[in-house]
């Protein structure tokens, strides 16, 4: 038996969220759709159907990628869709 005790991977929760807010700004088309979706939601319902479309477009092209960290995926899908509309494109 080891007498070696294992670091635990995160410290605290603060951690792990700073953890994974980094692994979040892996997805900057996610955040600039979500953001010209957010303006275009009081414009005509064509644009905002295309904007929609455009965020669709960009969360499966990130979900076919080889390597994609599906939770900091989630997160930033949730979190461009609630970040302030005054907001700018990270991209």
């Amino acid at each position: 038996m080891s007498d070696a005790i294992e670091a635990p991977r995160f410290i605290n929760k603060r951690q792990r969220a700073l953890e994974l807010q980094a692994r979040m700004l892996a997805f900057p088309s996610v955040y600039n759709s979500a953001c010209v979706l957010r303006h275009a939601w009081h414009g005509s319902a064509v644009r905002r159907e295309q904007c929609a479309r455009a965020l669709a477009d960009a969360v499966a092209k990130e979900l076919q990628r080889d390597a994609v960290d599906y939770e900091a995926l989630l997160y930033a899908i949730a979190d461009s869709l609630y970040a302030s509309p005054l907001g700018t494109p990270w991209e």
